[in-house]
């Protein structure tokens, strides 16, 4: 697989991530607004979150190392 290939799956993924955690959060928004008992959705909207961002720094450093 070529840099490139590589470079195009990484932002693939971050895209798809990144429609995921909008979707997640339009649907967990009117539902944290009703109760406490909420919690546990925004503790699996701050890992997905979490999981982006570190998607994306991987993508940061594969473009800084192959300068892509």
């Amino acid at each position: 697989m070529t840099c490139q290939e590589k470079l195009r799956l990484h932002m693939q993924f971050a895209a798809e991530a990144r429609r995921f955690l909008q979707v997640l959060n339009g649907y967990l928004a009117p539902k944290n607004q009703l109760s406490v008992t909420q919690l546990p959705q925004k503790s699996t909207t701050d890992e997905a979150r979490k999981a982006c961002d570190q998607a994306m720094d991987a993508l940061e450093a594969h473009r800084t190392a192959h300068r892509c």
